[in-house]
């Protein structure tokens, strides 16, 4: 009977310890643990990307255009056909066509893995 009652006491202790640490690291996308991006939409792009598009995109692509680089908004509206333009192999359709703005190996990368992955979209 004392066996079956540690036995119970172990698995409890366990299971406590377990939810406590779910509950403490929460969600990877979260430091809330709410299972919520914590940052707002269009943070990492103001902390990281607006730089880059600015560099390489709104001489061009300013607030009058309907490619409009210079905000979160747009870019955000217009991902796909960004991607599809920077990934283009078509010389009259690649962007950036300026040959003094064109992108780095690097940029380029890292540019496209943001706008097919970052929690900005979700």
């Amino acid at each position: 009977m004392l066996n079956k009652i540690m036995k119970k006491s172990i698995w409890a202790g366990v299971l406590l310890i377990a939810g406590g640490l779910l509950w403490a690291c929460g969600d990877e996308k979260s430091s809330s643990g709410t299972g919520e991006p914590s940052a707002t939409p269009g943070a990492e792009f103001d902390a990281t990307y607006k730089a880059l598009f600015t560099t390489h995109c709104t001489g061009c692509h300013s607030a009058q255009d309907p490619f409009n680089t210079a905000t979160f908004t747009s870019v955000r509206a217009n991902r796909q056909k960004i991607i599809t333009r920077i990934e283009s192999t078509d010389s009259s359709k690649v962007m950036p066509q300026s040959p003094t703005t064109q992108w780095t190996n690097t940029d380029k990368a890292r540019v496209l893995q943001y706008l097919k992955t970052s929690t900005d979209f979700n």
